[in-house]
């Protein structure tokens, strides 16, 4: 059976970009991926996008330029002048919305960007392999190193799912309302546990910094 994947990539009007992504889609399907993708012609976009990436098991951004311009000004009524940018590229906006909504429900997100294209939102951390738009970039291992990463992220995350919703009363929907402090912790892999330690630890320096601080409080 194949795996859904949901991939975000926008329109192109080259001929070149077309063909590129269209290797893309064939790399990804030889690793057994069923790639969906968003209906354009939907009525409420933002829904649809939603139900789709909840029924695949990740996301694929493809980042490619959609707008340039060789001088743009950021911030142009600052007090101090702007700040010029030169040789400013984006993408879509469907991209980052696309993508922010993938992380929000839990996915596993590889963005495939293209170089010259600014780092930004979503763009800017995560799992993002850059490379230019060339055969020889499908080709170099890097390539496929970055899916194969992707791909066992993924793996790891329906794992983590599916150890927290085998516990008795477990559900996908309803878990914090059926797991005892007890199974919750021993769920918990060592750097989890040792990031909830640190956060308990923060939260009490801080109640002991605030009693000392601000003194015995009256209640009324």
């Amino acid at each position: 059976m194949k795996r859904p994947i949901f991939v975000s990539v926008g329109r192109s009007e080259s001929v070149a970009e077309t063909k590129f992504i269209a290797k893309i889609y064939d790399r990804l399907e030889q690793r057994g991926l069923e790639l969906v993708r968003a209906d354009n012609q939907a009525e409420n976009p933002i829904a649809d996008i939603t139900k789709r990436i909840l029924k695949s098991d990740g996301v694929v951004t493809i980042v490619f330029e959609r707008f340039r311009a060789d001088q743009i000004d950021e911030f142009p009524n600052a007090d101090g002048g702007p700040n010029r940018l030169n040789d400013f590229r984006i993408t879509t906006v469907w991209n980052q919305i696309e993508s922010a909504i993938a992380r929000t429900l839990g996915r596993q997100v590889l963005i495939l960007a293209q170089h010259g294209c600014r780092k930004e939102g979503m763009i800017e951390f995560g799992r993002v392999h850059w490379l230019n738009f060339t055969d020889e970039a499908l080709n170099d291992q890097k390539f496929a190193k970055a899916i194969e990463e992707w791909l066992e992220d993924i793996d790891e995350t329906k794992r983590a799912g599916a150890l927290i919703t085998s516990l008795p009363g477990g559900t996908e929907k309803n878990v914090p309302e059926t797991i005892t402090v007890y199974k919750l912790l021993k769920s918990l892999t060592f750097p989890q546990m040792w990031a909830l330690l640190v956060a308990i630890g923060t939260l009490a320096g801080l109640a002991l910094w605030a009693g000392w601080k601000l003194g015995p409080i009256v209640m009324k």
